[in-house]
Formats: C-alpha cells, structure tokens, sequence
C-alpha cells in the first residue's frame, strides 16, 4: 500500500494553464471597467464644476477664477490635497478636487473687460500618461457660455 502525497506534475502543469487563461481573459475587461470608471468619474466632476461655477456666478456675476491677470488653474494628478488652488477651489465654489487619481483638471474664465452676458467658462478633463477615458477619447471640454448654456464636448 503506496501512499501517494503531493501533486503530481501532470496534475501542476493543468493547474497553472488553466490560472494563465483565467488571467490572460480576465486582464481586457478589468481595463475597460477602469477605464469607464474614470469615464464616470470625468462626467461626475464635470457636472459639480459646472453646477458651482453657475451657483458662483449668480453671486460674483464673473466665473472663477476672477483674477484678471491669471484666469486660469490647473490641477495635476500628482497635485498635492493641500494646495492653494486646491483649497481655493474648495472655499470657493464649495467643490472638492480629488488627487491621486487619473484625472488632470484645467478651469479657464473669461472676465476681463467684458459684460457680465459675455463671460464665459471653459473645464477641460484630460488623463495622464495617455489613457483613456472612454474608447477613443483622452480629453473632455465642457463649457459655460454668455448665454448660460453648458455645452461639453469630447475629443
């Protein structure tokens, strides 16, 4: 009576096939459901941003940033929580920025020398090392006209 413990080496050689495989299908579709992920994650802080910016408006009747010198704030993925155009944004127009993760930021205003019905607002959206937000698409511009409409477009 031979007591046989262990694998055997047939039995090894199926096992780790079989784990490859698994893997090798599993890998496509986890990167789509990341990707669609930060697709949802884009269109989230879009439609906070615009909201605030509205909101900020109908108050200051100029978006922000108001600087007339420097109306533009960028906001990287590797941008520390604690920055001052982070904070300001946070003070401002009440909207927390997430960092750390695929997702770079760029708010623009137009309010220098024009009337309140000419200002305008532009957010764009993009990722870092060249991902993809959706299928085809690194970059989201969304868009507050003179006229109040938010337009967004993807290219």
């Amino acid at each position: 009576m031979n007591k046989q413990t262990g694998f055997t080496l047939l039995e090894l050689l199926v096992t780790l096939s079989i784990i490859g495989i698994l893997t090798a299908t599993a890998l496509p579709v986890y990167n789509t459901w990341q990707s669609r992920a930060r697709g949802t994650e884009a269109a989230l802080m879009i439609k906070q941003i615009m909201e605030a910016q509205i909101m900020y408006f109908l108050e200051h009747e100029k978006f922000f940033p108001e600087d007339e010198d420097d109306n533009s704030i960028e906001i990287y993925h590797d941008t520390a929580p604690d920055h001052i155009d982070i904070k300001e944004l946070e003070e401002k127009l009440h909207v927390l920025i997430p960092t750390g993760h695929f997702l770079e930021y760029t708010l623009t205003s137009n309010n220098t020398s024009v009337p309140a019905d000419k200002k305008s607002f532009t957010l764009a959206i993009s990722e870092y090392y060249g991902r993809e937000l959706f299928k085809d698409v690194s970059l989201v511009i969304s868009m507050i006209d003179e006229n109040g409409e938010v337009t967004t477009n993807v290219l």
